[in-house]
């Protein structure tokens, strides 16, 4: 059995919070992170925790694809994130139908993957879906060739694009995952190694650059000249944290990725989570739909759905992320619970996904 990295499962709750507060904050209190706003108090409150919001979607996949890249194809893995998005928007969806009575958009609830309904996830089933391959490059391609079809991947759908953002391909967050499961992958076999003084330089490039662009824009769109430039290569304010393929976006993922890779012994956060028995670890995607996922006011579902008051202030979203993760974690591990005792060892639910499997290991 593989030995578990402690430094990356305090990664993982690193990011729920940085998620749940950039989401909490975006849907309440969005002018708190605006210069022109709030002034130098939305700078405080950028680097709290909300300038990584973005930027954790690659950090998740990475943190999943160095526990994949290893390991043979099973689909057991799909049906459950497919049946967690599932539960969560049959939820959103009843409630949405309950209270509009539209059945076209209760339909798109029930097909919550192939409509986006959380975004990430369909990504992420796509890359699960497309991990055998995937492997195969890591695994059975040349050492020199598969290390230049990723850098000249890499080039032309990230640095590129940061200096040029016209020039995008188009990839979506599918392609972008793709490849930067094989850059873990990479990272893995110890072809791309950094040393963590070097890995922390690089987080802080990337996220002061993504945080700079993104008030330095505002002023400098006021410059005619600079807003024609900009207009011409294709930069919007949100350019960086929108796009997950950015190299500010990147650089901060995955230097963050590297510099908690490995870190060795215990402490104090990962003991607790040792304590808990990995209770925080498995319910990451929970936490992660129920603060993403919209109610049916365009809200955050999981406050509509409690009717509870809107946070009024910044300090209030901070403690509302707190309690969404809380939230997330306890229906994440209640609905583990009944997956594993009523689900995953159901007889035909088993012979389903192995025959699955021998058909993706025999093709």
């Amino acid at each position: 059995m593989e030995q578990r990295d402690h430094g990356l499962d305090e990664l993982r709750l690193l990011c729920m919070v940085m998620l749940a507060v950039y989401h909490v904050i975006n849907y309440y209190h969005g002018q708190s992170v605006n210069m022109q706003i709030s002034g130098y108090r939305a700078l405080v409150i950028q680097n709290l925790f909300w300038g990584g919001g973005r930027m954790i979607c690659n950090v998740f996949l990475m943190i999943s694809a160095w526990f994949l890249c290893d390991k043979p194809f099973r689909f057991e893995r799909i049906a459950r994130t497919w049946l967690t998005v599932l539960l969560y928007s049959l939820a959103c969806g009843a409630v949405h139908y309950v209270e509009k009575r539209d059945a076209a958009v209760l339909v798109k609830y029930l097909f919550p993957v192939s409509n986006a309904v959380v975004w990430y996830a369909s990504a992420y089933i796509a890359v699960l879906m497309l991990s055998p391959f995937l492997n195969l490059i890591l695994h059975k391609a040349g050492m020199r060739g598969r290390a230049v079809t990723v850098c000249i991947l890499f080039a032309a759908v990230s640095v590129l694009p940061s200096f040029y953002p016209k020039s995008y391909l188009q990839f979506t967050n599918t392609g972008w995952f793709a490849l930067l499961y094989l850059v873990t992958g990479l990272i893995k076999q110890g072809r791309l190694t950094l040393k963590r003084s070097h890995a922390c330089f690089l987080f802080f490039a990337g996220w002061i650059m993504a945080i700079g662009f993104y008030n330095w824009y505002d002023y400098a769109v006021l410059h005619h000249a600079l807003a024609w430039i900009f207009e011409q290569l294709g930069f919007y304010k949100n350019m960086y944290f929108a796009m997950l393929s950015s190299l500010p976006c990147f650089l901060s993922a995955a230097g963050l990725f590297m510099l908690f890779l490995n870190r060795g012994g215990k402490t104090g956060i990962s003991r607790f989570h040792a304590w808990g028995g990995g209770k925080l670890a498995c319910a990451s995607l929970d936490v992660y739909i129920l603060s993403s996922i919209a109610g049916i006011n365009g809200k955050l579902f999981w406050i509509e759905l409690l009717r509870l008051k809107e946070p009024q202030s910044a300090a209030a979203c901070y403690l509302y992320a707190l309690l969404g993760i809380g939230a997330g974690v306890l229906c994440g591990n209640v609905r583990e619970f009944f997956y594993r005792k009523y689900v995953r060892n159901n007889h035909h639910y088993k012979n389903f996904c192995q025959k699955i499997d021998l058909y993706i290991m025999q093709g």
